[in-house]
């Protein structure tokens, strides 16, 4: 989390009730728009960045769209690949090819395809 995204700072609804998202969090109906449009930059250099902090709104969109795809489409990959970075003592770049057997691009190309054809959700 960072302090620059505060997530208890949300309008009430018009009831008076609970607290709404703006439209602007709404990464699932967003990242699709961003990813044809060219807006995202490439995973690898996503995954360079060593502190969230330096994450503007749309890596954490991106972000937050990877994991949501490993975690449908490579579910099993996706647990390998947290318990090599956890326990091994390998790099995460070296523990993602082992864990998914391919490289991070290969990857990036596969996400990016599923992002473009994937419905908006309303």
């Amino acid at each position: 989390m960072s302090p620059r995204f505060p997530t208890h700072d949300r309008k009430p609804t018009e009831d008076g009730g609970g607290s709404k998202r703006s439209a602007f969090w709404q990464w699932e109906q967003r990242i699709g728009g961003l990813v044809k449009n060219g807006a995202l930059e490439p995973l690898q250099k996503l995954s360079d960045r060593k502190d969230s902090s330096d994450f503007g709104v749309e890596q954490h969109m991106h972000a937050w769209a990877v994991v949501a795809f490993l975690a449908e489409e490579h579910k099993a990959e996706l647990f390998r690949f947290v318990h090599l970075v956890k326990g091994s003592g390998i790099s995460p770049q070296d523990a993602f090819e082992q864990a998914f057997e391919t490289d991070i691009d290969a990857i990036d190309a596969e996400w990016q395809k599923h992002a473009k054809k994937r419905k908006r959700r309303r």
